[in-house]
């Protein structure tokens, strides 16, 4: 079996593993089988092909994060104090790696396939606890060492090769802390919920983590603009809350000689706190995570709530469906949506960008303002609510991840239900998404608009609306025509095309441009709105003449 390099540099720290109660030589078999596997998942001559793209797509990650990580090691010619470099290089490190760790690694830490073949064994749960954790931390550092190449050379070379082995170290501790931490949220999840509700809650943590992930990582990178940037910073109390003090402060304490404490005190918290939490891990978790993992296939359900759901559905149905067939796949749609948990995974931090970044334009000069008020006051007098077109970019192409679902191996089923022709299943599926996902993500970011410039843009934001219709119908039109859920949600990211996306790119900033023109004219709003419905009517006719030979 072949040896990897990885578990060669593992095996100088077996007397760590075995002092933590780990049985080492099990735990590095599975390891070793992990890894084996990853190189061997499709074993015929036509998977052949899939796997050459499997073994590909890693290495392709890894080039795409070497060229953020040149972004990243870009900061490090900044002339901020080096504290302050190290504190930004390591959030956006930290960032991008709890983002990888949430969105493809979640489900190899929640994963119950393997359970079923080692629990059999003699192999205790901390072990297999172990081997999970260590598979995962192998590729999460090749990640971090792509995303942090640049700003480890850049340092090297400007501060000695003792800049290298530390920012190594602390790197490790970093990568450590974080995959602990997410694995301790995730078992207080595991302990406290049940059944549907548990997949439930571990889902909007997922998007929750997310959104706060791409919300920060547009804040870390506006933290330039401050003024008090260009000198000195003086710590403050409230810094020893933040995790990227720590590991930056060893930095300012080494290579630049600081005598301040804070300094010294975060430093010993960078290291302290990830030995800790590692200890709390194999004390209180590794244990009973594997037992917890359990409740997972555990199903409940609120019956009278999921009744008055359904009966909401119909009546939508009944209201905007003009005929049976129409209306069955409407329904069925709007509950699939409802279950698919690795689509809302992809599709709720959709939503959440094109609800947050308008407002990130909208209040980027605030802050330059004598004070909050006046910012506001400034704000609600001009037209900076055209931004809501940034709203419909974000979104336009969303139609299409209906395409995609975990239960895509059942799509055979659409070619046997007896249906006259697949229109009536486009209409159903495009009119469910628009009510579920595209009406409250724009009634959201209305009320917030309607909250700053009152109902003066009330008909601005309706026109905007039927602009979200229209773009959202081109993204769909150009598309490849396919049945819902009938793709691999693996495969979600081919499924937005360059094509589409620069028709939503053309779409969003012609309605854009002509809604401004339109704004300054007198009865621009109304040739405007006049021609974006009929736009509308005519995109939707044209866009479900489709027959059975155009499906793939």
């Amino acid at each position: 079996m072949k040896d990897f390099k990885s578990l060669k540099i593992l095996d100088r720290c077996k007397g760590l593993f075995e002092k933590m109660g780990i049985d080492y030589l099990k735990m590095r078999k599975i390891v070793q089988i992990k890894l084996l596997m990853d190189q061997r998942r499709v074993p015929t001559v036509v998977g052949r092909e899939k796997k050459k793209q499997e073994e590909n797509h890693f290495r392709k990650s890894l080039i795409n994060y070497g060229i953020t990580g040149i972004v990243i090691g870009m900061m490090m010619f900044s002339s901020m104090s080096l504290f302050l470099k190290m504190n930004m290089v390591i959030g956006f490190i930290g960032f991008m790696i709890m983002s990888t760790l949430i969105s493809d690694f979640s489900s190899v830490l929640l994963d119950l396939n393997e359970k079923n073949i080692l629990a059999t064994r003699p192999i205790d749960a901390k072990t297999i606890g172990a081997a999970k954790a260590i598979h995962i931390c192998i590729y999460l550092f090749m990640i971090t060492m792509a995303l942090a190449g640049p700003a480890l050379l850049v340092g090297m070379i400007e501060n000695g090769f003792v800049f290298f082995i530390v920012f190594v170290g602390i790197l490790i501790l970093l990568l450590g802390f974080m995959l602990i931490v997410t694995t301790l949220l995730y078992f207080l999840i595991l302990k406290i919920f049940d059944g549907e509700k548990l997949k439930d809650f571990i889902n909007y943590f997922q998007i929750i983590v997310t959104v706060v992930i791409i919300v920060g990582y547009q804040l870390i990178g506006r933290i330039g603009q401050c003024e008090w940037l260009a000198g000195e910073i003086i710590p403050k109390s409230w810094m020893y809350l933040l995790p990227t003090a720590w590991f930056a402060s060893p930095f300012q304490l080494i290579f630049t000689k600081s005598q301040i404490p804070f300094y010294r005190y975060a430093s010993v918290l960078s290291i302290v706190i990830p030995i800790v939490t590692l200890i709390i891990y194999s004390k209180c978790v590794m244990p009973y995570f594997e037992k917890y993992l359990v409740k997972l296939e555990q199903a409940s359900e609120n019956k009278k709530e999921r009744k008055s759901i359904e009966g909401f559905i119909k009546n939508i149905g009944k209201i905007i469906c003009k005929d049976s067939e129409e209306r069955a796949f409407f329904i069925f749609t709007y509950k699939m949506l409802g279950n698919e948990r690795k689509l809302k995974l992809k599709i709720y931090p959709t939503i959440v960008m094109g609800i947050v970044f308008p407002f990130i334009f909208m209040f980027q000069n605030i802050f330059e303002k004598a004070s909050l008020s006046e910012g506001i006051q400034q704000i609600g007098n001009s037209k900076v609510y055209l931004f809501l077109y940034v709203t419909i970019f974000f979104l336009g192409n969303m139609v299409l991840m209906m395409y995609a679902g975990e239960s895509h191996k059942g799509s055979w089923i659409y070619k046997t239900v007896p249906i006259q022709s697949p229109n009536s299943a486009l209409k159903g599926a495009v009119k469910s998404f628009w009510i579920k996902y595209y009406m409250p993500s724009f009634m959201i970011i209305s009320f917030i608009c309607l909250g700053l410039y009152g109902v003066k843009i009330l008909v601005d934001l309706g026109l905007m609306l039927i602009a979200l219709f229209v773009v959202m119908l081109l993204s769909f039109r150009c598309a490849k025509k396919r049945f819902p859920f009938s793709q691999d949600i693996q495969n979600l990211q081919s499924l937005i095309t360059f094509k589409s996306t620069c028709i939503n790119l053309i779409g969003t900033g012609g309605l854009a441009g002509i809604h401004f023109i339109a704004r300054s004219m007198v009865y621009g709003r109304i040739i405007y709105g006049v021609g974006i419905i009929l736009l509308s009517i005519v995109l939707w006719k044209i866009s479900f003449r489709t027959t059975w030979e155009e499906f793939e």
